[in-house]
């Protein structure tokens, strides 16, 4: 999940103006290395997956449908990726964002309906939850650092969408690379540390170590599906294309490169954290709120927590900090749409008129994420529904169709991918399902 960022030239300009798309691969001032480490825009989803994975496995209904959905969803979301990227310069000319490269293939009439609804219901329930996840861990530093005032998870919330509005005045993301690179460093640091609490917490106290299955019928049916479809949000990219537009030529060989050190990140990230989480909390996980901080924070109020209390202090810092980069990249594609519409192109990036269109546009934005992250304060639920809406019919869907279509594969690679296509459709479906089953039922027993 990625940002195509907002005006980056002297003139506030788009970066991916109209015209480029008849143009040659630009060069670009950057290394094969920086721009893998801007695939995802890219370490905020790190971040936040290795805090979500192991509770998926758990909600995915032990070790092995957990295991098995784990390293499925890796492996074909590598493959998709690599088909995105295979397909840049396909009908003669530079798809710079996922809607070219989907009207190219399916044509201009139903290519764009395929791509954007799914684009923008995962940027804006990413960005959802990037307030709910920050809202949390605002509440957790407060309550290690002596805060004794009852203040509630809907004013942390708030407090962050103020915080969040300055941040996202700045008028690129693309230009601040080494916002990027300390996000990388943070999400390792981040994924250190909580592995390293988990252990230490699990083996020095006695905590829930219970791998069953729980609950009715149905919440285990549904559970299936709600774990598998947040796994997918968590591998999720759906601006490969957008992406790709900045890496130099050629384009495809940088992007592939920029894949494989991608999923070599996730390799050290996420499956350790899956593995060590669920073994150390083991279904607990799910019960506790979808991720590894309930236990962490389980014992603050006492004088005896079970862990350091600056390693839970900077580890809740590190999820805000991931929140801040979270924000700005989940907001931009979608303010770089309406700011292109909006502003005058002709004038300058701080001419008043675009000025203040901007700031109103982005802080209205910024608000309305914040009120329904407040609203709706259900953090796996949320993840649940973007990975269904958002993340499944372009990263694992609609890719398979691509390449069917134009590679024309035959014998069992042609019923391989058919199989796989046809088996996310269904999880998409019945992920969707699950994911407003969650919803329902936690607002029903939601207390302000």
């Amino acid at each position: 999940m990625a940002t195509t960022a907002a005006d980056d030239s002297a003139h506030g300009r788009p970066v991916f103006d109209e015209k480029l798309t008849e143009d040659t691969t630009p060069k670009d001032h950057r290394s094969d290395e920086e721009i893998a480490a801007t695939i995802k825009e890219d370490q905020f989803v790190l971040g936040s997956g290795t805090n979500v994975l192991p509770m998926t496995v758990g909600i995915a209904r032990g070790w092995a449908p957990g295991i098995i959905a784990l390293f499925l969803g890796f492996g074909v979301t590598f493959w998709t990726s690599r088909i995105i990227a295979s397909f840049h310069e396909y009908g003669g000319k530079r798809n710079i964002r996922y809607r070219d490269l989907a009207s190219s293939v399916l044509g201009p009439k139903w290519g764009p309906w395929c791509v954007w609804p799914c684009q923008w219901a995962n940027l804006i329930g990413a960005l959802i939850s990037v307030f709910i996840q920050s809202g949390e861990s605002f509440q957790a530093v407060y309550t290690l650092l002596g805060g004794t005032k009852h203040v509630t998870l809907t004013e942390f919330i708030a407090i962050m969408g103020v915080i969040c509005m300055l941040f996202t005045q700045l008028p690129t993301f693309h230009s601040l690379w080494f916002i990027n690179l300390l996000n990388m460093l943070n999400t390792y640091l981040f994924t250190a540390i909580a592995l390293i609490i988990a252990i230490f917490q699990s083996a020095k106290y006695d905590l829930p170590r219970d791998y069953g299955v729980h609950g009715t019928n149905a919440d285990k049916a549904f559970g299936v599906f709600q774990g598998i479809v947040i796994m997918h949000f968590v591998y999720g990219n759906t601006i490969i294309p957008e992406i790709q537009a900045t890496a130099k030529a050629p384009s495809v060989v940088t992007m592939n490169k920029a894949i494989y050190l991608l999923y070599a990140q996730l390799a050290v990230t996420y499956i350790p954290a899956a593995f060590i989480g669920y073994a150390c909390f083991g279904s607990g996980l799910v019960s506790g709120g979808g991720s590894f901080l309930p236990f962490y924070m389980a014992s603050v109020p006492s004088a005896d927590s079970p862990s350091p209390k600056w390693a839970l202090v900077l580890i809740n810092l590190l999820i805000l900090w991931n929140a801040v980069c979270g924000c700005m990249i989940y907001s931009a594609p979608i303010m770089e749409t309406f700011e292109t519409k909006l502003l005058d192109q002709k004038g300058g990036l701080w001419a008043f008129k675009n000025w203040f269109t901007r700031t109103a546009l982005r802080c209205f934005y910024i608000f309305l994420a914040a009120f329904f992250a407040a609203m709706f304060p259900y953090f796996g639920d949320i993840l649940a529904l973007v990975g269904a809406l958002g993340i499944t019919p372009i990263d694992f869907v609609l890719p398979l169709a691509m390449y069917i279509f134009l590679r024309k594969p035959k014998g069992w690679k042609l019923w391989l991918n058919w199989t796989l296509m046809v088996f996310y459709i269904c999880i998409m479906i019945i992920g969707a399902v699950a994911a407003i089953r969650g919803i329902v039922l936690d607002a029903c027993s939601l207390v302000y």
